[in-house]
């Protein structure tokens, strides 16, 4: 954890990508002039912002739940529960299927075929400006996403790009849904399943809302030189090692 414990001045991020519908929320200023928010509303928010950039991950919230601040309910239910919820269920299942920040996963295959499925500028930014300083970050798996037959995938991978696109194109056949079955067990292809499900409502919203990854700051606003997660996972350690509370992060305040 940071020796410093950052308050809400200590937010500096003020990125607001161009053409976006709704503004991202960095800070509690840019929620003065929203009507529809209640004070209450604007401290939780606020206090969601100053608890993640004092998590282990070293980083301001993600644009996701900047965007999402708008509505501190759904920012809740969405981003924490459905989304975090999602990944455990899909890691607890299948510990060795990766997470986001790994490469040369499963995990890593999926998220480049559903970010360029649904043609998410945010996602597939994003997830390449984390993955391009991991180490072992190959630029042929992206390049050859829509070659799974390519030998730059092993078995595992290219059967999560090959299930991926069935599920999204809906044209899942029998032959590949029991191959899938018998490698992640039928929990593991359901989890799975919902996790693609999740992973799509997110591209539906950045799409939506045009909102998209600045080259100078991706995923958060923070110089990603500064990302402490990447370090953690670089020195070997898990997600949840690298990421510590912003895993389980609630918006909600903590009980006196």
């Amino acid at each position: 954890m940071q020796n410093k414990k950052f308050t809400g001045k200590d937010l500096k991020c003020n990125v607001q990508p161009e053409g976006a519908r709704i503004k991202l929320i960095h800070k509690r200023s840019d929620m003065d002039d929203l009507p529809y928010m209640t004070d209450e509303e604007k401290n939780e928010i606020e206090d969601m912002l100053v608890k993640w950039v004092n998590s282990n991950a070293g980083v301001e919230a993600s644009y996701g739940y900047k965007m999402l601040a708008h509505d501190p309910k759904l920012m809740q239910f969405f981003s924490m529960d459905f989304t975090m919820g999602a990944v455990a269920l899909v890691r607890e299942e299948l510990p060795d299927f990766g997470d986001y920040i790994t490469v040369n996963t499963p995990w890593s295959a999926m998220l480049y075929v559903a970010a360029k499925h649904h043609d998410c500028q945010w996602q597939i930014h994003s997830v390449l400006s984390i993955h391009s300083r991991i180490k072992g970050f190959d630029p042929q798996k992206f390049a050859m996403v829509d070659y799974p037959d390519h030998d730059t995938w092993n078995d595992e991978e290219r059967l999560a790009i090959e299930f991926t696109k069935a599920v999204l194109d809906h044209k899942m056949t029998d032959e590949l849904y029991k191959k899938a079955e018998k490698a992640w067990g039928v929990k593991g292809v359901m989890r799975i399943i919902c996790w693609l499900g999740m992973f799509t409502s997110w591209c539906y919203l950045f799409n939506s809302f045009k909102i998209t990854s600045p080259a100078n700051a991706p995923y958060s606003g923070d110089d990603p030189s500064e990302w402490g997660f990447v370090d953690m996972y670089n020195q070997g350690k898990s997600m949840e090692e690298s990421w510590g509370d912003a895993v389980t992060l609630s918006s909600q305040k903590e009980n006196a």
